[in-house]
């Protein structure tokens, strides 16, 4: 189950006139229905994110009492529903119209808060600082900002919560400062023992004989919980037939197995000719979703005229088509007669990415194997690769929402691959022009690769610039290297890309460029680099951020045990697949090696 919050509209909390003339002013705004937080049947705790833009403007004190009597900033809470619907009697502004001299500190309050307070009082370290405050307004936890909260600029603020580790996370950025970039808060907290079950979200804020006012810009807020009406006695039952059909159909599907294995042994002793062998990539390839005769590629690529040619890759020319019976433009592969790419290579290639399914995945639509032609058909990209938007003819073209999004893209993908899929797919070429735009400028992986191939491409989204420029000087040829020297000086935007013209999100750039791929990932110490779904968090703002180190480490080398996949997560070796992995577009395959790209496939049950 799942609630959402969404308000594009800008509300003002507090009402700066009435504050002036001494009679103060009071505001909250709340979603009208109760949340679920948990289910006290089946113990689930809900997970929440909430995002919203805020402003806090103080111009003016009017009263040499602003210590008692002043603004203080404002508060996202959490209640339950008596004490979110409830505004109590409160004096002055260092209450954020949540509690009172009689009701802070009481445990029946049933409320946790966010504060984001611009007024030191006795128990606060300074007057600008995020606070978690439970039942009362006394902190539990606090992390100081070293922008002001309330002179007027647009602040950008992330919560989000884990019901399984009990852990609040806050962010909270500015979009205008020079500062040093998001703020991070962390605490664990058991909000089950101090929240009911259902509860009321919003913001709240109080300011008395002060001009200071406090806008709510946007709010998003999600929820989701789990949620199970099934009794134990039923979970057992559903349990024990769940157990039995598995195990009946394990023993079929060994025994069928075994049947198949020695059937496909004994055949494969017989099969002597090279037309037993055309035989044998028909019969292995039956499963897969369409066959293609080549009189309909070759009428859809006009003979594979030059004119239709859309590159060449490692393993044989790329052509674009259009088939007869659908109208649909696709892109051709054809496999050259000279190519290291033999029959096997061929079937493993189109056996593995049939089985793949993603959104960020290209499509393989279909093969054909007639008159010694091996040929591949995938789905066409009409925006081509994504290097042409970073570094060549359409420069400029990408905003930093699309670029973000696209770097997500590629995070999304290899985590299925990675960690999802039921094997662990890994290809060793990741690369700007490898990254397909469709339409919509979605992003889809052409090759498979592990992070640091990953943490380039992330740097040239952010920066605009190849990962090796021989043309710069010295000390820029490097991307990494030029990079990590900026964020030592602490002038990490200096490398953003000067074709956004500075309209970016400051955290998402720090975060992109510095934790999530563009050095964590490239650190030279394998060890250190995060796993593939680190990197997603990152992205989604969901767990801190790491500290790096201000200069680049340098690279220590070790025996390697096991192959040269040591330091990759601790993901053993098990056996090859597939040579390569590939989307087709305008643009496709044109930088693929000329020497095969090799892929790797490993069981998930061995990845510790």
């Amino acid at each position: 189950m799942s609630q959402i919050v969404n308000i594009n509209s800008t509300f003002e909390l507090t009402n700066a006139t009435k504050s002036l003339q001494g009679r103060g002013s009071v505001g909250r705004v709340a979603y009208v229905l109760p949340i679920p937080l948990w289910n006290i049947s089946t113990k689930a705790v809900a997970d929440f994110s909430t995002h919203f833009q805020f402003q806090i403007n103080w111009t003016n004190q009017t009263t040499s009492e602003y210590h008692d009597k002043g603004g203080s900033g404002f508060v996202f809470f959490m209640a339950s529903p008596d004490s979110g619907y409830y505004v109590p009697y409160t004096q002055c502004g260092r209450w954020f119209g949540l509690f009172n001299e009689q009701s802070n500190g009481d445990k029946s309050n049933q409320l946790v808060a966010v504060e984001f307070d611009t007024h030191k009082s006795a128990w606060d370290p300074d007057s600008n600082h995020v606070g978690i405050d439970v039942n009362s307004v006394i902190s539990v936890d606090i992390v100081s900002l070293d922008q002001k909260l309330n002179d007027g600029k647009i602040w950008d603020a992330r919560i989000n919560y884990h019901g399984q580790e009990n852990m609040l996370n806050v962010f909270v950025s500015c979009r205008l400062c020079n500062g040093r970039g998001p703020s991070m808060l962390s605490h664990k907290i058991k909000l089950t023992e101090y929240l009911p079950e259902n509860i009321v979200v919003g913001f709240s804020a109080a300011a008395f004989e002060s001009s200071e006012v406090h806008r709510l810009i946007s709010w998003n807020f999600t929820s989701v919980i789990a949620t199970s009406t099934t009794s134990l006695s039923k979970k057992r039952k559903i349990a024990s037939k769940l157990i039995t059909i598995v195990v009946s159909v394990c023993c079929l599907v060994t025994i069928i197995s075994v049947i198949s294995f020695v059937i496909h042994f004994y055949r494969r002793r017989k099969r002597l000719t090279s037309e037993e062998e055309e035989s044998d990539v028909d019969m292995v390839l039956d499963h897969v979703p369409r066959k293609f005769s080549y009189a309909e590629l070759s009428t859809g690529t006009n003979n594979f005229s030059e004119k239709e040619k859309l590159g060449q890759g490692g393993f044989g020319d790329v052509y674009k088509g259009v088939l007869m019976k659908s109208d649909e433009v696709v892109a051709v592969k054809r496999i050259s007669a000279g190519s290291k790419q033999g029959k096997r290579e061929y079937v493993a290639e189109i056996t593995t990415i049939t089985r793949l399914r993603h959104r960020n995945l290209g499509q393989l639509l279909g093969w054909c194997h007639e008159k010694s032609q091996l040929l591949l058909v995938y789905e066409y990209m009409p925006n081509g690769s994504l290097d042409n938007f970073l570094f060549e003819k359409r420069k400029g073209d990408l905003n930093w929402t699309c670029r973000y999004r696209i770097a997500s893209d590629i995070a999304s993908a290899l985590l299925y691959l990675h960690e999802l899929w039921d094997e662990c797919v890994v290809h060793r070429d990741v690369k700007s022009s490898n990254v397909m735009l469709d339409s919509e400028f979605n992003a889809k992986l052409v090759t498979l690769d592990w992070h640091a191939c990953f943490g380039a491409v992330a740097l040239e989204i952010a920066c605009g610039r190849r990962t090796l420029d021989l043309r710069l000087e010295k000390q820029k040829m490097r991307l990494v290297d030029w990079v990590w020297d900026l964020y030592g000086q602490g002038r990490l935007f200096d490398a953003a890309d000067s074709g956004l013209n500075g309209e970016f999100n400051r955290a998402e750039m720090e975060m992109l460029m510095v934790m999530v791929i563009g050095l964590w990932c490239s650190h030279p110490d394998p060890s250190t680099r995060p796993r593939i779904r680190q990197v997603l968090q990152l992205l989604n703002f969901e767990i801190p951020m790491p500290n790096l180190p201000n200069t680049l480490p340098k690279a220590a080398y070790s025996p390697i045990e096991g192959g040269f996949f040591n330091g990759m997560s601790d993901f053993p070796l098990t056996h090859a697949n597939s040579q390569e992995m590939a989307v087709l577009s305008s643009s496709a395959l044109t930088d693929m090696p000329s020497t095969s790209s090799s892929s790797t496939a490993m069981s998930k049950s061995s990845m510790s």
